[in-house]
């Protein structure tokens, strides 16, 4: 369901078939065994959805041995009934997986000890969301930059003003008694959700920033309403940089 490119259709197909004969050893199993459409698969790759069967290749090369595998193979029609293309490699010619000898061996294979920013973002782009970590690591040097204080620790700072950096997570608007919107949203940061509260001058200024997919620097004054800590907002700015 998180998967943006992938039909309910393929999704069921792929769920049906490992129900049926038991799970995806690898990825030229995987290639045997099933066959989306090429925009599917590359949907499927970017979501990381092979990363524990593929036996520690990146996911460009995941990419590489399932489309030469569908090049390759029957040539599965696509969406609209056309047979999909060469994308990569040479027909007949095996995928780089099985070629390589990496389909040798039961059972899935260790997840990769690592991922590049490109794998990363083209996750973050197919899920809207990182899987093993906060999406502030997309944005890690440009927070590296910022002076800020981390949600963890608003509790120490009461009375005073600081910066945080924070993702928007949820939004209550409310109408004050003179009929002027004001905003409640939480963010969150690697280290903790944290409260915030955007006055009517505040929320006329920055409320197009709230729906943006990326992070916040957040600055305003610690409030503590008996035992509740909270950030009156007094400005928020995109953080700008990779």
């Amino acid at each position: 369901m998180a998967i943006a490119g992938l039909s309910r259709t393929g999704a069921d197909a792929i769920a049906l078939e490992r129900a049926v004969h038991g799970p995806y050893a690898d990825i030229a199993d995987f290639s045997r065994r099933c066959r989306p459409v090429r925009d599917e698969l590359v949907s499927l790759v970017a979501a990381g959805a092979f990363d524990g069967i593929a036996g520690g290749l990146p996911r460009t090369s995941q990419a590489r041995a399932l489309l030469c595998a569908v090049a390759s193979g029957s040539g599965a029609p696509g969406a609209d009934g056309a047979s999909q293309g060469l994308l990569f490699g040479e027909p007949g010619r095996a995928p780089p997986v099985a070629r390589a000898g990496l389909s040798a061996g039961p059972g899935p294979a260790g997840l990769p000890a690592s991922r590049t920013d490109r794998e990363l973002h083209d996750e973050f782009g197919t899920l809207g969301f990182l899987r093993d970590r906060h999406p502030l690591a997309l944005w890690s040097q440009a927070v590296a930059y910022v002076d800020r204080i981390l949600a963890q620790d608003i509790s120490r700072y009461v009375g005073r003003q600081i910066t945080l950096v924070g993702w928007p997570v949820t939004q209550k608007e409310v109408l004050t008694s003179g009929g002027l919107v004001m905003d409640f949203v939480s963010l969150e940061d690697e280290t903790a959700l944290y409260e915030t509260v955007l006055f009517p001058e505040t929320y006329a200024r920055c409320s197009r920033l709230l729906f943006e997919a990326r992070p916040l620097v957040v600055r305003g004054l610690v409030c503590d309403d008996q035992g509740a800590v909270s950030v009156e907002v007094r400005s928020l700015s995109p953080l700008t940089g990779d």
